[in-house]
Parts: structure tokens; sequence; C-alpha cells
């Protein structure tokens, strides 16, 4: 964690700790109803609909980005 600085991307209510030693930027202001982690869950499990702009839908497509491992076989 100390080779790499990450971004969090806060939702209202939503708390969160940093791993000892890392650093982090807080993003505030965005407004989106649904965390990372559901997202994650999500693409893993192939489900078609995912609420992230299309830009970001885009470059996880593209990098085959968060499949499950069965689906990254074949």
């Amino acid at each position: 964690v100390e080779a790499v600085e990450f971004i969090v991307v806060t939702r209202r209510g939503a708390a969160w700790q940093a791993p000892p030693g890392a650093v982090v930027h807080e993003l505030n202001g965005i407004d989106s109803p649904v965390s990372s982690s559901a997202v994650r869950a999500a693409l893993a499990a192939g489900t078609p609909e995912v609420p992230v702009p299309e830009d970001v839908w885009a470059y996880i497509h593209l990098r085959g980005l968060y499949r499950s491992q069965q689906s990254k076989i074949l």
C-alpha cells in the first residue's frame, strides 16, 4: 500500500478506513447511489445492467476488469 496512492469516492452514510501506511485522497461531491463493491459484484456475476457511466463501462469492458475467474478462461 505504500507504493501507490488511493482515491476514495465517498458516499453519504458510508464509512471507510484506510490501511496503515496508505496515502488516501478523498473525493467528495459525487452522488452515486451504488457502492463500488456492488458494481464489482454485479460485473463479476455477469449482470448486463451496471449503474456506471458509459465511459466507465467502456473502460471496464475493454480491459476485461472484474470478470469472474471462470469467464476469464472462456
